[in-house]
């Protein structure tokens, strides 16, 4: 038997994801003891949930028998300095400390197995593992002459065969350690001291350079045909060298495949189709669909890598440490929010009481129950992933009004719901500053449970949901568009549909207006004051009423509330909105937006004629 050893960063959980499977589908679980998965995210946070959302999912049968470490167990501490590669080295190596069997096999993230592996296909008749021989020339050459000076070792000349420096890799666990050994005993503290002070080395030539030194190849490795094929970041260049690793894959001797992610972006329609046809069949995917999903994925979050530290033509952008994209400078002040740094004075915060102790009471002096929901800004529920945000949770408008306000009147924040439900599925865009369908259905719930009333509420069984890849409002902004993984959200059987709304007559944003009409007659009405993040969430609560009417407005609107005459009104606003105090009575209603904006008659609903 043997352990499987796999570090993985912030942007590699879909490939890790890919790797589990494979190893679940094809690899004979009689050979494999445990499986190490070593979380090498610079914001150690964020790889957990990651691996909690992406990679434990795609387990299967393996969930008994895999771990998962922080870098930080063997020495990797981000916080002094990221250099990616070196740290990666120095993982591969240092994972030999808790290894308990003879060989442990390395595998990156963009490793996949493609067809049945036993024992055969990792050791031979000796029981010595599998190799092969490999003539490294260009930079590898120089590293590998780098790598045998650094060792001692003699009577090896770099331009003549050595063991290969890609995985899959079956590592020998006593000769790692004592590799590590021999590293430390040249004068180094750590091993990170030694690859930093020799930048030419590797952690598989020096591996290779130690074994020739010591025991020789032969005595530990039985050299064979390679048994596995790459594409890698910038080779196979020609089409001819491309079909040749191509159809590698059908060598029976080849059992897995690698794409590397920054290859993804190279691969013309001809050769992405070759790559989806071993995918589909090795039944990696269900279908051609799924793969191209997959596909755009890598795409994202490694074009949003190449340009994360470039500038939007409006600077309205940042990114996080996977890619997601996070809206920037905008006139709220977002980023000083969540760092504490723009915060609501006291009057404000007391303006916020007044407006709301209003609300509560103008509807109850009409029968109306009133609550307002607050979407949770993507800083708060992926915090993790922005540099600017490590450390303690300052205090930001939402944060103060949940402190300073009574519970009677407190706005709905469903933060911890969203955070949990993230750790599943995409509670928003990551390419986008909105929740996904998938999130408003969890704050949907969560206004829900708060609100109460004898409403009908949508049960999990009565919804759907989805992966989808798609833009955003701020994928938007670069040419191409980024593109970007999110979670949609539908109910199962919809009882209520939009009948009306006001943007065929040019209304959009502030002013624009909507009717849902429901099948239970019987069912009250209800009215939502919303911004934009209201269009995720209507189709969830349409579902609780004979009627549900849509205004984009941040105010309650006592013109609009004669008209409608609901029973249930709900106010929605993005987090980040909160920094300015509504006023009710002075701020433009949506009516006169609408007015202004139209450039028809249709601009308010005949709730007469059109309900009946």
């Amino acid at each position: 038997m043997f352990e499987i050893a796999i570090p993985y960063f912030e942007k590699d959980s879909g490939l890790c994801a890919l790797a589990l499977k494979s190893i679940d589908r094809f690899v004979d679980k009689g050979l494999i003891a445990k499986i190490h998965l070593i979380n090498n995210a610079r914001n150690p946070d964020l790889g957990e949930l990651l691996y909690t959302r992406d990679i434990a999912p795609a387990l299967g049968g393996l969930a008994d028998r895999t771990v998962l470490h922080p870098a930080s167990r063997f020495g990797v501490e981000h916080n002094g300095g990221h250099d990616a590669y070196i740290f990666q080295q120095i993982l591969k190596l240092k994972i030999s400390e808790i290894i308990e069997t003879q060989h442990y096999l390395l595998l990156d993230t963009k490793n996949h197995f493609i067809k049945p592996a036993g024992k055969a296909d990792f050791f031979g008749e000796t029981g010595k593992p599998l190799s092969h021989h490999v003539k490294h020339g260009g930079y590898l050459e120089t590293c590998l002459k780098a790598s045998l000076e650094f060792m001692g070792t003699e009577g090896v000349d770099p331009k003549n065969w050595a063991l290969p420096t890609v995985t899959p890799y079956m590592m020998n666990t006593q000769t790692v350690k004592d590799l590590c050994i021999a590293i430390r005993e040249k004068g180094y503290e750590t091993l990170k001291d030694a690859f930093e002070a020799n930048n030419k080395i590797t952690e598989f030539l020096l591996y290779f350079a130690f074994i020739a030194k010591t025991t020789g190849v032969n005595a530990q490795y039985e050299i064979a045909k390679r048994n596995y094929a790459t594409l890698f970041a910038s080779y196979p260049q020609t089409d001819e060298a491309f079909d040749h690793v191509i159809g590698s894959t059908r060598l029976p001797e080849v059992t897995s495949f690698a794409v590397h992610s920054r290859r993804f972006a190279q691969l013309s329609d001809k050769e992405r189709d070759k790559v989806i046809s071993i995918w589909l069949e090795a039944g990696l995917f269900e279908n051609r669909d799924a793969c191209m999903d997959f596909i755009e994925e890598q795409l994202t979050i490694n074009t949003a890598a190449d340009l994360a530290a470039k500038e939007t033509s409006d600077n309205k952008v940042r990114f996080g440490y996977t890619g997601r994209l996070f809206i920037e400078n905008d006139s709220n002040g977002i980023m000083a929010q969540h760092r504490g740094e723009r915060v609501l004075p006291e009057h404000d915060i007391q303006g916020w009481q007044t407006c709301l102790e209003g609300r509560h009471a103008r509807c109850a002096d009409k029968g109306i129950t009133y609550a307002m929901l607050v979407a949770p800004d993507n800083y708060a529920i992926h915090r993790e992933e922005l540099a600017e945000l490590d450390g303690p949770i300052l205090p930001r408008p939402i944060l103060q009004l949940g402190e300073a306000l009574p519970a009677d009147i407190r706005p709905v924040y469903p933060l911890a719901e969203m955070r949990a439900a993230g750790a599943l599925h995409h509670v928003s865009y990551f390419n986008d500053s909105h929740w996904s369908g998938y999130g408003a259905y969890i704050a949907y719930k969560a206004l829900m449970a708060q609100v109460g009333g004898g409403l009908d509420v949508l049960e999990d069984a009565q919804v759907e949901w989805f992966d989808k890849v798609g833009a955003g409002d701020l994928g938007d902004k670069f040419d191409p568009p980024l593109l970007g993984r999110y979670t949609e959200c539908v109910v199962r059987k919809p009882q209520s549909r939009k009948i009306w709304n006001n943007g065929p007559a040019g209304v959009t944003n502030r002013g624009h207006m909507s009717l849902w009409k429901g099948t239970n007659t019987k069912a009250p009405r209800g009215l939502l004051f919303t911004d934009s993040y209201g269009w995720k969430i209507q189709r969830f609560l349409a579902e609780a009423f004979s009627s549900l009417f849509i205004v984009h407005s941040p105010l309650l609107e006592d013109d609009l509330i004669e008209q409608f005459a609901p029973e249930f009104i709900f106010t929605l606003m993005a987090e980040r909105f909160m920094i300015k105090v509504p006023d009710d009575a002075a701020d433009q209603t949506a009516s006169r937006f609408a007015e202004e904006k139209s450039s028809g008659d249709d601009v308010f609903p005949d709730f007469e004629s059109l309900l009946g």
